[in-house]
């Protein structure tokens, strides 16, 4: 919601305990919740460099061709662990993220192409 309005105007991250500002890159890189998820899929990023070559990089380094579909899926969770705490009072949890991306790349399988299947599949099947 636009603007909804948190209890007491605290906009602090919820995912972590940091007690930061709850900014879009704090959220999904800087957050302790978020670092622990891409880290669990391998997926490292370096914020001495600028955005996009951050970005770059991290995709380079984890060599997935299906890198963007797995960040945007990725980030896609940590955003829903983050609601689901706000708006239902349910703990985020590394499991409840890993197992939300995994249903979600599974789904997302019947739209590949056959040649990337069975890549998306190894790397499934390389942290499940």
């Amino acid at each position: 919601m636009k603007n909804y309005k948190l209890e007491g105007n605290i906009y602090s991250c919820v995912l972590c305990n940091a007690n930061e500002e709850e900014t879009v890159f704090h959220l999904f890189f800087h957050c302790a919740f978020s670092t622990m998820c891409w880290h669990h899929i391998g997926i490292h990023w370096d914020f001495t460099l600028p955005f996009f070559d951050m970005m770059i990089k991290a995709k380079t380094d984890s060599n997935l061709h299906f890198f963007m579909e797995i960040f945007i899926i990725a980030a896609w969770h940590i955003w829903k662990q983050r609601n689901g705490f706000i708006f239902q009072q349910i703990t985020p949890t590394l499991q409840g993220w890993k197992q939300g991306l995994l249903h979600e790349v599974t789904l997302h399988l019947h739209r590949v192409q056959e040649a990337f299947r069975t890549p998306i599949l190894t790397w499934l099947n390389s942290f499940v």
